[in-house]
């Protein structure tokens, strides 16, 4: 595995693995029973399972305990030990369905086996534009295997006539299994983690003495605790169109700048409004994923690189009392400047953190936290886009598709954009015991609507000028 690829493993604890999920719900089938859908997913798998190489593969970790994890083959593995069924209780709408979506979120995927699962989940009776009979498909799978847009191909894949893209890439070749091999590899892998200490060592003493900060470091809030097991899940949906018409108001935005302003805006409400946790904070910063697959031409799932192509850049949500568009305006000056650091093309996410060992970056996040400060951002915000077109599982269309990224020590909340045709969602992951998801999705929501009414009093301005 490749540095992030091993990171996104070891920082995995009990209560709190490292899973990406997307969520499809569909119409009900004309002709199959729900037991034949999730027969023919099974069949699917298995024909998937010979092309993709990360669905019959484990992770393993060195023999020293130390250095990068590797990839092994599993020879008896069967697609329907990674295939599920579930059903929503009663009355079956979306709250139901976001909450059943946690609790899957919640159960661990064994790390003896491919790290993926898929559930098939019905009782969707009560969700607008899901017609009664209508099910879901919930994917899982752990980020040490794939990136957010790896994930949602492999997704694209079951579905009817789908073909290969380019752009991305898959997990690496698996190690040898000769006992010699591993051990050499084993020994070289070590040696290179050994080097990796005096750095980690300086960076935590470097953070201890005050510097550091910059980049790499935020101020506390209350979203920044350790998490717990539990999760909440919601999912606020917007108009395209209404997207678009914001994004129009400050020249050179673009839609994922127009989600930042909404995550900073929401997150500036949320906070203030609560005593003693956004007094001492002038700007919130997020952790944003910026892909750098640009470029690549090989099959993006066909197992010889790493299963990570993004680099992480820090990009500031905007002054808490800034208005709508100003800090959307400030927020595209931010990301042109991130983005433009970016090596397309170069790699894993190298830059990320010091070194992947897990006890470097502990003693980093410790360093941090003696300061008042945490590692990273006070939250992450990603962008996964979907088809421009509807896609069908056996002629039986997915009406709505979204997806989140996973929340961990230190980012209890976490913001994935999916789009999927005409239709955006933003996808909230947090931990309950940190965040009242309710409250907060309520503020996502205001902080959208106040970005919208800014453009249309620009509008209307720029109507009575002329």
């Amino acid at each position: 595995m490749s540095n992030l690829d091993t990171l996104m493993l070891y920082r995995d604890r009990r209560g709190a693995q490292r899973q990406i999920v997307y969520v499809g719900l569909y119409e009900p089938h004309p002709s199959k029973s729900i037991d034949e859908v999730v027969e023919l997913l099974v069949d699917r798998l298995t024909t998937l399972s010979g092309e993709i190489p990360i669905l019959t593969r484990r992770p393993v970790t060195p023999l020293s305990g130390v250095g990068h994890a590797y990839w092994q083959d599993v020879t008896d593995w069967s697609p329907v030990v990674g295939v599920g069924r579930g059903r929503v209780p009663a009355p079956g709408g979306w709250t139901e369905l976001c909450d059943y979506v946690a609790g899957l979120h919640t159960q661990e995927i064994p790390l003896t086996g491919p790290l993926w699962r898929l559930d098939v989940v019905t009782g969707l009776d009560n969700i607008d534009g899901i017609p009664p009979g209508g099910f879901a498909v919930v994917f899982r799978v752990h980020h040490a295997a794939v990136d957010g847009g790896f994930g949602l191909e492999i997704l694209k894949r079951l579905h009817d006539g789908a073909r290969p893209e380019r752009g991305l890439m898959g997990s690496p070749t698996p190690r040898s299994d000769s006992e010699h091999g591993r051990a050499r590899e084993d020994f070289r892998s070590l040696i290179r983690e050994l080097r990796t200490m005096g750095r980690g060592l300086a960076g935590a003493l470097k953070i201890l003495a005050g510097g550091g900060m910059s980049g790499t470091t935020v101020e506390c809030t209350a979203m920044n605790s350790s998490v717990t097991h539990e999760r909440a899940v919601r999912v606020c949906r917007f108009s395209y169109q209404d997207i678009r018409a914001v994004r129009r108001a400050v020249p050179g935005a673009t839609v994922n700048d127009v989600f930042l302003a909404v995550v900073g805006a929401g997150m500036d409400g949320y906070l203030s409004g609560r005593t003693n946790e956004h007094t001492d904070i002038r700007a919130l910063t997020t952790c944003m994923p910026v892909s750098i697959a640009q470029g690549c031409t090989a099959d993006p799932l066909d197992g010889m690189s790493s299963a990570n192509q993004f680099a992480i850049r820090f990009v500031s949500l905007g002054e808490p009392d800034s208005r709508p568009l100003d800090r959307l305006a400030s927020i595209r000056n931010w990301t042109v400047e991130a983005k433009s650091t970016v090596k397309f093309g170069s790699g894993d996410g190298h830059d990320l953190l010091p070194g992947p060992l897990e006890w470097n970056y502990r003693l980093n996040a410790w360093a941090a936290a003696r300061v008042g400060h945490v590692l990273g951002g006070h939250t992450v915000t990603t962008n996964v886009p979907g088809p421009r077109d509807k896609i069908s599982l056996d002629g039986c269309e997915c009406v709505r598709l979204f997806g989140f990224a996973p929340i961990y020590d230190g980012v209890g909340v976490v913001h994935t954009m999916s789009s999927y045709g005409d239709d955006v969602s933003l996808a909230i992951l947090a931990d309950p015991t940190i965040i009242d998801i309710e409250e907060y999705a309520v503020s996502i929501q205001q902080a959208f609507s106040d970005l919208a009414d800014a453009t249309a009093d620009v509008g209307a301005g720029q109507a009575g000028r002329q």
